[in-house]
Parts: structure tokens; C-alpha cells; sequence
């Protein structure tokens, strides 16, 4: 006899992480104390990072669900609170974070982009922040003939954007994005 293997019981304790450490402005807590009381705190600057992932985790696990992830509305008002007119998010500035639009985050929202994009593939409000994630980083490259940089902001360097790239000009049908993640890549 064949066995099955049934995940939604996964997908609530999933849903139920993205439920309990976000706070009601929509920011995810890094760390939790086990003390009495616990503690949740936001001591990581995790500001673009998390909430992005957060969002696609909910995207995914949402159709199995059927229901919402009470959190996504508080999620999405923090990071598109964060995102600015040249299409990137930022992180704000605090004691824990500099202003800045930090590429390891950029990579993680330009993989929420997508995923909600694939998602309701209908949904111009996504496809128009997807392009502008796309169009933001592409204006920061510095393109040499066939190849092309981002020069380090913060901890990281753009490798992580290559896929997601990828990924966008397939979902947006605009083959210059697979041409901006090829210059990246060599």
C-alpha cells in the first residue's frame, strides 16, 4: 500500500511562525529569549531581509491554508513603507542599520517579486514593482561592454541577484533582465 505524506499540518506550524514574530507594525522580530516572560526582540538588521521572506513564505503556503496569513497586510505596509522612488528597499537608518540599499536584501525582495508575480500573474501593482526592483539595480551597475558590477553596499556584493534576475525577465517576458543577470554573472 503507497503512503502518503501530508504536509498542511507543516504549513500551519509555518504560518503560525510568520503570525507570531512579526509585530503589528509589520516588523519581524530577529531573536527570541527564552526568559520569563520570552523576550522577542529586533537586534539584526533584517529589515528588507526577512519581511521579504516572510511575504513569499506566505504567497506559498497561503493556497494550502485557505486562509490568509493574518500578518501579510502589516508585513507589506513595513517593507513597501521602505521601498523608494528608484525601486529598491531600504533599510532605515538606526542604531542597528545604516540608510541603505543593501544587496543581499535586494535579492531577497526581487525573489518575493517573483514569486508573488507567479502567484497572480495578473497583478500589475507586483509586475510594476518587480520592474522597478529590476530597472533600480540596473541603474546602479556599472556596465563594461559585455559584463557588469554593483559596487558593494554594505556587507555584501550582488551575486545573490543574478538568479532572481533570472527569474524576473522570465516572468515579466523582457529578456533584458537575463542579459543584465549575464553580465552580472561573468
Amino acid at each position: 500500500m503507497p503512503t502518503t505524506f501530508n504536509i498542511e499540518p507543516y504549513m500551519r506550524l509555518g504560518a503560525s511562525h510568520l503570525e507570531s514574530l512579526v509585530d503589528e507594525r509589520g516588523r519581524t522580530y530577529f531573536n527570541v529569549f527564552r526568559t520569563e516572560p520570552a523576550e522577542a526582540v529586533f537586534d539584526w538588521p533584517d529589515f528588507v531581509d526577512l519581511p521579504a521572506r516572510y511575504i513569499e513564505a506566505a504567497a506559498m503556503i497561503q493556497p494550502m491554508l485557505d486562509r490568509p496569513v493574518s500578518t501579510v497586510a502589516a508585513l507589506e505596509r513595513w517593507l513597501y513603507s521602505h521601498v523608494e522612488a528608484d525601486g529598491l528597499a531600504y533599510r532605515p537608518e538606526g542604531m542597528i542599520s545604516n540608510h541603505c540599499a543593501e544587496l543581499f536584501d535586494q535579492s531577497r525582495y526581487l525573489y518575493m517579486l517573483c514569486s508573488l508575480a507567479m502567484n497572480e500573474p495578473d497583478n500589475d501593482a507586483i509586475r510594476n514593482r518587480l520592474r522597478a526592483a529590476c530597472t533600480g539595480l540596473y541603474n546602479i551597475a556599472t556596465i563594461q561592454n559585455d559584463w557588469a558590477y554593483i559596487e558593494r553596499i554594505e556587507v555584501y556584493f550582488g551575486g545573490t541577484i543574478i538568479r532572481p534576475m533570472v527569474q524576473a525577465g522570465l516572468i515579466l517576458n523582457e529578456p533584458k533582465w537575463i542579459d543584465f543577470a549575464g553580465q552580472l554573472a561573468r
